[in-house]
């Protein structure tokens, strides 16, 4: 997937900050940090763009369908994989420890996998 975006800050290790405007995408991908109506993402800046630079970022699109699936189908599994379990009780026990586990797989595993990069500058 590529979307259009603005370099806020370049980072040190070939690193920058872009900012993009927040799209029907953003809401099921999820890997970007949201701010109202804009949304930013650290991503490799392997074209050398510099502040105030609109570029082209690439973002792969199994992080797309693994966001959707874990903010959408995973917690629905798990309310029904508790209730067939526990009853009401277990179903909603189910259902807090997979917002646990989303909460946990994004905090310490995604961040460090996701590999977004500039392709190239377009302004």
């Amino acid at each position: 997937m590529l979307e259009r975006g603005k370099v806020l800050e370049v980072l040190a290790g070939q690193k920058a900050r872009v900012s993009f405007k927040s799209s029907a995408a953003c809401v099921q991908c999820g890997i970007c940090t949201r701010s109202g109506e804009t949304v930013w993402l650290v991503v490799q800046n392997v074209v050398g763009a510099r502040v105030g630079d609109e570029v082209e970022v690439e973002i792969p699109v199994q992080n797309v369908f693994w966001g959707s699936f874990q903010i959408f189908i995973l917690p629905i599994i798990a309310l029904l994989l508790g209730y067939f379990l526990g009853g009401i009780p277990g179903a909603f026990i189910f259902l807090a420890l997979s917002f646990l586990a989303i909460w946990l797989y994004d905090r310490f595993y995604r961040s460090s996998k996701t590999v977004c990069k500039i392709i190239k500058v377009v302004s």
